[in-house]
């Protein structure tokens, strides 16, 4: 028989609570992405300021927000860097980031260059892990910093095996060199060459300075993250990407096979 206790607890979880709850993370995503006045939040997630004042009352004390500056005379509120602490302790205790990191370092160490792993979210790609190139002048990608999907190489490498993150491209695909793909004729016609070799390449779309290669990373139940190597373009010219393409589809299929997927049988039946 379920004790008083239990009762109170199935009582208090209820549609309006949680609704609550659900509203709180929707502010608290919102806030991660940009500063907010209340009442712009208050627009931005259909309720009354009122309602956005009770929501951040809690989050200030506990140092998930903070005062930012001012807007028109109005406070603006951002996250803090709370949150990534604890992503960072997520991310760290993962198996994910446990298994893949020594294969980034693998990579690293095969092309000498900087490699990183990465994963998709609404907001674009984000590295997780990564390893600096052994050279003086490398590429520095930063932890959690997001890189467009339609511009970089892990972001369509992501793209071309796992469908949800297709839903994340915006209405407009921003130009960042002259090489960059701007169509979605252009990007589905890359993304249906890069499912049949299994690789995909930056060539000096996100930046005249910089060529990238990744490849898909696969656990049991589908695409988990990309794998990629990036260097300055005067090293990496356009005569070493036949190698470099073996050399990531190789430790992708590997890492794949310590996730427990096939990301071999993935490109082939494409």
């Amino acid at each position: 028989m379920m004790n008083r206790n239990a009762v109170q607890e199935e009582r208090s979880a209820s549609p309006a609570s949680t609704g609550h709850v659900a509203r709180v993370l929707n502010a608290l995503e919102s806030l991660a992405t940009k500063a907010h006045t209340v009442n712009s939040l208050a627009e931005e997630l259909g309720v009354h300021p009122r309602t956005v004042r009770r929501m951040l009352e809690p989050l200030i004390e506990l140092q998930y927000v903070g005062l930012t500056g001012k807007e028109e005379g109005q406070p603006q509120y951002r996250a803090t860097l709370k949150i990534a602490t604890l992503a960072e302790r997520l991310i760290r205790d993962s198996d994910l980031l446990k298994v893949s990191a020594p294969f980034v370092a693998k990579l690293r160490n095969l092309t000498g260059e900087a490699c990183h792993l990465s994963i998709g979210a609404r907001e674009g790609v984000s590295h997780i892990l990564q390893e600096a190139g052994q050279s003086l002048v490398s590429v520095k990608p930063r932890a959690g910093e997001y890189v467009p999907y339609h511009a970089t190489a892990v972001g369509k490498a992501l793209l071309a095996f796992d469908p949800r993150c297709m839903d994340y491209l915006p209405e407009h695909l921003v130009a960042y060199t002259r090489h960059t793909l701007t169509t979605m004729m252009q990007l589905q016609q890359n993304l249906a060459e890069i499912r049949r070799t299994g690789v995909s390449h930056d060539a000096l779309e996100n930046s005249m300075e910089l060529r990238c290669m990744a490849a898909p990373v696969c656990d049991a139940s589908g695409v988990v993250a990309a794998i990629g190597v990036s260097a300055p373009s005067s090293r990496f010219t356009e005569d070493l990407v036949p190698m470099v393409s073996r050399l990531v589809r190789g430790v992708a299929s590997d890492l794949s096979k310590a996730l427990g997927g096939d990301l071999e049988s993935m490109i082939s039946s494409e």
